[in-house]
């Protein structure tokens, strides 16, 4: 198991006050259960975990089912009392959404009990089984593949994962650490951050098994998407599915996508079901420079699948391939994807809207890889594979915006253009994007 960051976040809500049910949202295999096991294991005595995958589990708290006889349930089949301070842990809960209505009932009448759910394509079976959120009554967490910086945790660098989480934004990393990152960065593309390739790798150095990983996490998407699909959407929804990642980066139009021939309504169908299941992220674009940001809905969205290991699964890329070609063979997009994922990454309760910029060709024809608003502040981000490319899109995005922040990821070291106002950050020091 490795130590992610959620786990920070779960030691803090068990010490909040007016603590509500936790549902950690997120797409299969990325680590949710993992995660909380460990959180269960370092901080509870009385622990009580229900999987309802579980064909035992799934019969015994199966349909609706009041508080009182919930706690008689446990008691029975888990052989545990629901004591205050017990950790309840009801893993794949979209497998009986009633479950999800009884989890206000905790907060209203056991707030002495820890209460977390964990799950994927809730939206879907929600819609299904009818059955709303419990609005108010609980709280909810975002989960993604590993970032870099969890990455090196989990292959116990943790005196390099220290240096870079401390050095200013600004000053300059030393050359020979620099140097290694980019090596460990290359690796972290090319691997990807789902759990299970990258325990993997660094138990077998195997990069052959991490493809085969990819392969069967593949399978297993399909397979969970045909379950809740209806007859008529699974055909494309598979076809949409299998074609997404070779698209991971790039602007996307629904008309035609992947030339499947597959009308452009169906495409919009299997893209907002493949959102909800959080296997990819459409990003809208905006012409905007004022906060909020608003989505110019006519323009292609940009598509970024769940990982960026699939990306290089899809293409069949050699391990040994270096950095300088692994960017040329992408034309770019490898590294809007793994920074593009990485920020998200970083966005625990949803809260971030991430855009792309760009205005139209009358009106100088200008785009901006990335944009969001946090507070008063706008930031552009431009992702680059040279050191020394000063973008012109960029300072287009600033002349609109003049109190903007403005943020280039490269695969150079540090260095602040103090003309242009523009923070030079290495790629790989995008998981500090909070803290610009």
């Amino acid at each position: 198991m490795f130590n992610r960051k959620i786990i920070r976040y779960l030691k803090l809500w068990k010490e909040k006050k007016n603590r509500k049910p936790l549902i950690i949202r997120g797409a299969r295999q990325i680590g949710k259960t993992s995660a909380v096991e460990m959180f269960a294991k370092e901080n509870f005595d009385n622990y009580v975990y229900i999987n309802m995958e579980d064909p035992d589990d799934a019969n015994n708290f199966e349909g609706e089912i009041s508080l009182s006889n919930f706690e008689k349930q446990v008691q029975v089949f888990k052989h545990k009392k629901l004591t205050p301070d017990t950790l309840i842990f009801i893993d794949e809960i979209q497998q009986n959404p009633h479950l999800i209505s009884l989890l206000r009932f905790f907060y209203e009448k056991r707030p002495d009990l820890y209460v977390i759910s964990a799950g994927s394509l809730l939206e879907i079976k929600l819609k299904q089984a009818k059955i709303s959120m419990p609005v108010g009554r609980t709280e909810y967490i975002f989960m993604y593949p590993l970032d870099f910086f969890e990455y090196l945790e989990a292959k116990n660098e943790k005196e390099l994962l220290n240096y870079l989480q401390n050095i200013k934004l600004g000053e300059k990393i030393i050359d020979s650490i620099h140097n290694k990152t980019m090596e460990f960065f290359k690796e972290y593309i090319l691997i990807g951050g789902m759990p299970e390739a990258v325990k993997n790798f660094i138990e077998n150095g195997d990069f052959d098994s991490v493809q085969s990983v990819y392969s069967s996490l593949m399978k297993n998407f399909l397979d969970d998407i045909n379950k809740y699909a209806s007859k008529s959407e699974i055909e494309y929804l598979t076809k949409i599915l299998n074609q997404s990642p070779f698209y991971s980066g790039s602007k996307i139009k629904y008309e035609n996508f992947g030339n499947l021939g597959i009308k452009s309504r169906e495409v919009s169908n299997a893209m907002d079901i493949l959102k909800n299941a959080m296997l990819i992220n459409l990003i809208d674009s905006t012409n905007s420079t004022k906060i909020p940001l608003q989505e110019k809905s006519k323009r292609a969205k940009k598509l970024l699948f769940l990982d960026v290991g699939f990306y290089n699964y899809v293409y069949k890329v050699p391990f040994n391939v270096d950095i300088q070609n692994l960017e040329s063979f992408y034309r770019g997009n490898i590294f809007e994807q793994v920074v593009g994922e990485n920020i998200i990454a970083q966005d625990l309760h949803g809260d971030l809207d991430l855009f792309y910029w760009a205005i139209d060709q009358d009106k100088g024809s200008a785009e901006v890889d990335f944009c969001f608003s946090k507070g008063l502040n706008i930031y552009g981000i431009e992702v680059k594979s040279g050191n020394n490319q000063i973008s012109k899109s960029l300072l287009s995005f600033a002349k609109k915006a003049p109190h903007c922040k403005l943020i280039k990821f490269h695969t150079g070291n540090t260095y602040i253009d103090h003309k242009n106002n523009i923070l030079n950050l290495p790629v790989y020091l995008c998981s500090r994007i909070n803290e610009i």
